[in-house]
């Protein structure tokens, strides 16, 4: 996924999963050497900032789904945005950018950033649990949801959100598509 801002095409960052069982990662991780060129086609997609809303803003990462999202609030914050927004990052501790969504919420005046630390429970569980917190804490039928997240995932949280009155067009995800076996298992 690429994670920096659409705003500046001319300085692109990439977060690169590293995963047993993708070719890409494995070769940039152990044989890849600094100079050798890398020709890359892109970008794709339709995991786009509705510009044009004026609804609080809800991005949820899961892992490394972060890049992507990323991305998002940082076009957000480029175009100096009013609607408020929310990052809630599921991770095992710690997350890898902590940091800097950390200073976010720092530098931010309307920005809220919660980091719920994944345990050894069932996908199911933990979908339930962020619901209930994001349900509690918000007018959920008033916001748009960004969520980068592996398809399971994606799938039981916009099932439960559409349950709860948001409207289809305020979702939009973008499944991970590198995810290895274990990375919604519940022993990682």
């Amino acid at each position: 996924p690429i994670a920096s801002c659409p705003c500046n095409g001319m300085e692109l960052d990439f977060h690169i999963h590293r995963s047993e069982t993708d070719l890409f990662s494995q070769l940039l991780f152990s044989s890849l050497k600094k100079g050798e060129h890398v020709t890359l086609d892109g970008p794709r997609g339709h995991f786009l900032l509705n510009t044009q809303s004026q609804r609080r803003q809800i991005f949820i990462a899961w892992e490394y789904g972060f890049a992507s999202i990323r991305s998002l609030i940082e076009q957000h914050i480029s175009l100096e945005k009013e609607p408020p927004i929310s990052l809630y990052w599921l991770s095992q501790p710690p997350p890898y950018l902590n940091n800097l969504a950390r200073s976010w919420g720092a530098v931010l005046n309307h920005f809220d950033y919660q980091w719920i630390a994944r345990h050894a429970t069932p996908i199911e569980s933990q979908v339930s649990k962020l619901v209930h917190q994001l349900r509690q804490e918000l007018l959920v039928e008033q916001c748009d949801f960004y969520i980068s997240a592996p398809a399971e995932l994606l799938i039981l949280l916009s099932e439960q959100l559409l349950a709860l009155g948001v409207a289809e067009h305020q979702l939009r995800g973008a499944p991970l598509i590198d995810v290895s076996s274990d990375s919604i298992s519940s022993e990682s």
